[in-house]
């Protein structure tokens, strides 16, 4: 806004009206806007020091990733207001400054207690700042991150001059309310430049490229491992039956049938699949964490997860073994007399 030549007076005149221009369009439910939103590329980030705090040198600050948001902008986000209130017209430069935290700021800034009406504080200069209200935690710069101390500011109170983040929520299709919100900037000012016009998705894409490229990565490894267990299971089951053809043919001989057979070339098969499933589901316990800092959710503890690949390496064991279990049962008895 600093840079298209809007001072604070009509920077705050232009965001409201704007807000409305959008609020009044067919479909649009909610609207707010922001300097930033989570998962951006724009972050900005704080020190904020804990209620009672006496000795205000570095050490004992918390660091905080801060949003300056307007009315309306959690019910837009449809983020849950655990405690409180939200930012309202009367939070303005006007009125006493006041914060909404997110959960985990709360609990590290002012304990598991009450939350609402008490205070904390930017510096020894600053006065403190009333707590109204304290909203759920979130993803804010990574999906894999931890739960971080979150603080947001009334825009009305905080002027930023930077960047502005317009949301509105719609039941229409995201282009077409899209394309209208970028006509109602055009009409209040044809010269300010717009870009990311597009739904939130879209516009949050930068995060989720690196859980994109490790699910392509790990699925052409996954593809490769399992290339590699299905030749793997094969050679040492025929090299197996290769070892026992003249065992085959003896039981052949004294009437052994096709299932117990199959039963002598699958307990092996069954035996290599279960010491290499125990193995795997070792390693990846332990890899878990590496894994869970790239692709969101990712766990090797899940029950689902570990019968899925239990279930498929049991599967590629059985189709692997089939080749060597056909050509033991054609294992001709007097021929496999005759080998040394």
């Amino acid at each position: 806004m600093g840079l298209a030549g809007y001072d604070q007076t009509k920077g705050r005149q232009f965001d409201e009206q704007l807000k409305r221009s959008v609020s009044a369009l067919p479909g649009v439910d909610a609207v707010g806007y922001a300097n930033s939103v989570p998962l951006s590329i724009d972050q900005s980030s704080t020190t904020v020091f804990p209620e009672g705090t006496t000795d205000f040198r570095n050490k004992n600050a918390i660091s905080a990733v801060y949003y300056c948001i307007s009315p309306n902008y959690f019910s837009t986000m449809r983020t849950r207001l655990l405690a409180g209130r939200d930012f309202t017209r009367q939070d303005n430069q006007d009125a006493p400054r006041v914060l909404v935290l997110n959960e985990t700021a709360a609990r590290k800034l002012l304990g598991n207690g009450h939350w609402i009406g008490r205070h904390v504080r930017f510096g020894r200069e600053e006065p403190p700042v009333e707590i109204i209200g304290v909203v759920e935690n979130g993803k804010y710069e990574t999906l894999t991150e931890e739960p971080k101390v979150v603080i947001f500011q009334s825009i009305l109170q905080q002027y930023n001059g930077g960047t502005r983040v317009l949301l509105a929520r719609s039941s229409r299709p995201e282009s077409d309310v899209a394309g209208e919100m970028r006509r109602a900037l055009a009409t209040l000012d044809p010269h300010l430049p717009a870009y990311g016009v597009g739904s939130l998705t879209q516009m949050l894409g930068f995060a989720y490229l690196p859980a994109h490229a490790a699910v392509i990565a790990l699925g052409a490894f996954g593809l490769l491992a399992v290339m590699l267990a299905i030749t793997g299971i094969y050679g040492v089951s025929a090299y197996a039956i290769s070892r026992r053809v003249r065992e085959i043919g003896i039981r052949v001989a004294i009437g052994a049938r096709p299932s117990a057979v199959l039963s002598t070339v699958f307990r092996r098969t069954a035996m290599l699949v279960g010491v290499g499933c125990a193995a795997g589901l070792f390693l990846g316990a332990a890899g878990a964490q590496v894994l869970s800092a790239v692709v969101y959710h990712a766990t090797s503890r899940d029950p689902v997860v570990i019968a899925g690949a239990v279930l498929t390496m049991g599967f590629i064991g059985i189709v692997a073994a089939m080749g060597p279990a056909r050509k033991a049962l054609r294992v001709d008895p007097m021929q496999a007399l005759r080998q040394d």
